[in-house]
């Protein structure tokens, strides 16, 4: 077998197993190859094979030679399961490897459209130059359908239409959409969903191969946007559809939501499926809101918005607020952002990340509003969890601002937790929380911060590392430090606080009510001008709280006892990272045999 046989194979097995309304059986026994093309080919027509396939029982596959010009093309598919292969040389050739077709669309319609229950594998094509009106959806690729849609070495490239310039999946029943391999790029909304746009009952799997290097790619994608709308310059997901994403959406542009926009009842999961491949999101641009991310729930919906991330990259993204991340309230209704967060179950097929690929990193993103921009942005009634992260060099006024107009809702909080802020330039205040409860008093907000390292930041204003107009604020077992020796916190609840086990060259604050584990002074880190904020062997800091299970930003065993490091308050490190390196061991003569074995060394472990 072929690899692209292989591939196929693989393709419908995967069909068959995902979508609920109709298994794509293998290619039986008698199939027909249905050959398009130009000089000796039966077809010449790529609508009239896809026809005469339909009328021949099962699934069949429809060849398309590259030896003659496809334009003007609307394909349709209607109650049908087939494969659509492209880039064969002639009708001789039976092994296109991975070369492609160019399949040119027309004004007004999309280039394929599949309707009815239709199971459909696209492989080596490309779809381009479709044109299409405000009011009608889906460029390259229109599905109206229901069933499943699998995509392989295609390029879906510079198409337009009002939503979903690139593809567009407005089913009419439980569908499955799994691309690998393939390029959306350079697509165009009038308003919403530049490369993709799903809805209805969709699940989008774009995951990578598992014998395949290639990764998929949604590019320099647009969504224009008009009045208030304007949503996912890369994908548009709106509930209750399901993206699961382990992709590189990069350079993509939207008024919301420039890399993806999460929307309604939406599920967003960043995700990798392999571990030398991580979901990147990089250099898209929001002119509002959400240069990443944004989500956005539905007012009255009792299912919010959800963005589930974990092995992800966030990188050089811009917008004016919420450069990596927006979650957005609708009139009270609020939606959640969780990064590594026991709130989200992951898929079945995902691992982590090898560690060269330096993943679960917000990295050199920007917000450009002059004043209350964030870095991550979370509005009323609304939800950010995130743990075991890193987020260094960003531009800023706030890296965390949260932002509520009253309302006592359960669901405001913020935890960070296993986590490293380090050399980000900020102009107001890392961490911030503000608005009015229903009652007048401080929003109805919790802010907990438990394990993290805030170091090595610098500030261009008047600011607090913590700022918080909140119900209860909680930090523990972290690494509060500011070299220009700034204010640490502002607007502490009265009476609804808890610290304990902190090192912080201003630990007055810390200690308002007796906290635990309160320590004043510098810690030192291993190379904080190169950026590494891993606690040197003798910082203040080491053996510093009491164990607790779990694991450090590193993965490595939270609590790990020195048993050359003195305990103050117990055997764990405060901060991101836990030392788990056993003592050196002594200098040794070279005729002393048994000191110089090694054996005395302290093994790895809690």
């Amino acid at each position: 077998m072929s690899i692209r046989q292989g591939l196929i194979a693989a393709a419908l097995a995967a069909a068959a197993l995902a979508t609920s309304a109709r298994a794509v059986p293998a290619a039986p026994e008698g199939f027909i190859v249905y050959k398009v093309g130009g000089d000796g080919c039966p077809y010449h027509d790529i609508q009239s094979a896809i026809d005469d396939a339909k009328a021949h029982p099962g699934t069949d596959f429809v060849w398309i030679a590259k030896n003659q010009d496809y334009n003007g093309q609307h394909v349709v598919i209607t109650d049908q399961d087939v494969i659509v292969e492209g880039g064969f040389q002639d009708c001789t050739d039976n092994e296109p490897e991975l070369e492609q077709t160019t399949l040119n669309g027309t004004t007004g319609h999309s280039v394929l459209e599949i309707e009815g229950t239709s199971n459909v594998v696209l492989t080596n094509v490309v779809l381009t130059g479709a044109v299409m009106d405000a009011d009608h959806s889906g460029g390259g690729i229109y599905f109206g359908g229901q069933g499943s849609l699998t995509m392989l070495y295609d390029w879906i490239f510079a198409n337009t239409a009002g939503y979903g310039g690139g593809i567009d999946i407005s089913p009419s029943g439980p569908t499955v959409v799994t691309i690998s391999a393939s390029t959306i790029s350079a697509n165009e909304a009038i308003i919403s969903g530049g490369g993709i746009r799903i809805e209805h009952d969709t699940t989008l799997n774009i995951v990578p191969l598992s014998s395949d290097a290639d990764t998929t790619y949604i590019s320099q994608n647009t969504a224009d946007g008009s009045g208030d709308a304007g949503y996912g310059g890369g994908i548009e997901v709106l509930g209750p559809a399901v993206a699961n994403i382990g992709a590189l959406l990069a350079l993509n542009h939207a008024p919301y939501g420039g890399g993806v926009a999460v929307l309604y009842d939406a599920t967003l999961n960043l995700y990798t499926s392999r571990p030398d491949i991580a979901a990147t999101l990089y250099g898209n641009v929001a002119t509002f809101n959400g240069g990443a991310i944004y989500a956005r729930s539905a007012e009255g919906n009792p299912t919010p918005a959800r963005v589930c991330a974990r092995e992800f990259v966030i990188q050089a993204n811009e917008a004016d607020r919420g450069a990596a991340i927006f979650v957005d309230t609708d009139n009270g209704t609020g939606a959640g952002a969780y990064l590594n967060s026991a709130a989200c179950d992951p898929p079945p097929d995902s691992v982590a990340c090898v560690a060269a690929l330096h993943c679960n990193e917000i990295d050199d993103n920007v917000s450009h509003a002059a004043s209350f921009s964030s870095l991550v942005q979370v509005e009323t009634n609304s939800a950010f969890d995130a743990q075991h992260f890193s987020a260094l060099r960003n531009t800023t006024s706030n890296f965390v601002f949260y932002n509520t107009d009253g309302g006592n809702h359960d669901n405001n909080y913020i935890r960070l937790g296993q986590c490293l802020i380090a050399q980000n330039s900020v102009s107001g205040n890392l961490i911030a929380a503000s608005g009015e409860g229903d009652d007048g008093g401080a929003a109805w907000t919790h802010v907990t911060i438990d394990g993290c390292t805030l170091a090595g930041n610098t500030y261009s204003d008047t600011f607090y590392i913590i700022a918080v107009f909140a119900n209860f604020l909680e930090i523990t077992n972290s690494i509060v430090y500011g070299d220009e020796q700034p204010s640490m916190l502002y607007g502490v609840p009265q009476g609804d606080y808890s610290f304990g086990y902190i090192l912080s060259n201003d630990s007055i604050p810390f200690a308002v009510g007796g906290g635990a584990g309160i320590v004043d002074g510098a810690p030192s880190f291993v190379d904080a001008a190169n950026g590494d904020f891993h606690l040197a062997r003798n910082s203040l800091g080491v053996d510093a709280a009491p164990g607790e299970g779990g694991a450090d930003r590193d993965g490595n065993p939270r609590t790990f006892d020195l048993t050359d490091v003195p305990d103050t308050f117990g055997p764990m490190d405060l901060g991101a990272f836990e030392i788990v390196t056993p003592p050196v061991p002594p200098t040794c003569m070279v005729a002393d045999t048994v000191f110089c074995n090694g054996f005395e060394v302290e093994a790895v472990g809690p």
